[in-house]
């Protein structure tokens, strides 16, 4: 059984960037064989339809969880999020991120030159 890591995605109001966020993680995920990839989405209630989003991916992506509740602030959703984590998934590895999408990543993972991971 391969190890396995969670990626803790808070979101609030990212309608427009979640498939794209969600979508482009798992991509990456093929790649990677010595872990298992677990997604886990934490929604502060977006009234946007982040949500409804999110379900319709978790059909496509069996890994991809998705935890909401009150807007209480990005710091009481990771902590959400790390507490869904460790007792229903278990990890070995956890990472956070943020779900909201900066215009110029493209240009810095075109230059990435081999590196396999980019901190912006």
């Amino acid at each position: 059984m391969r190890p396995t890591t969670c990626i803790i995605l808070p979101t609030y109001n990212e309608a427009e960037n979640i498939r794209w966020v969600v979508s482009a993680i798992f991509a990456q995920s093929e790649k990677i064989d010595s872990h298992e990839l677990h997604v886990l989405v934490v929604d502060d209630d977006s009234p946007d339809g982040t949500q409804d989003k999110v379900r319709d991916m978790m059909g496509k992506h069996p890994n991809l969880h998705l935890v909401t509740g009150e807007k209480k602030g990005l710091g009481e959703a990771y902590k959400r999020g790390m507490a869904y984590a460790m007792s229903q998934l278990a990890p070995d590895l956890i990472f956070e991120m943020d779900a909201g999408v900066n215009p110029n990543w493209g240009k810095f993972t075109n230059r990435r030159n081999g590196t396999d991971f980019l901190a912006l």
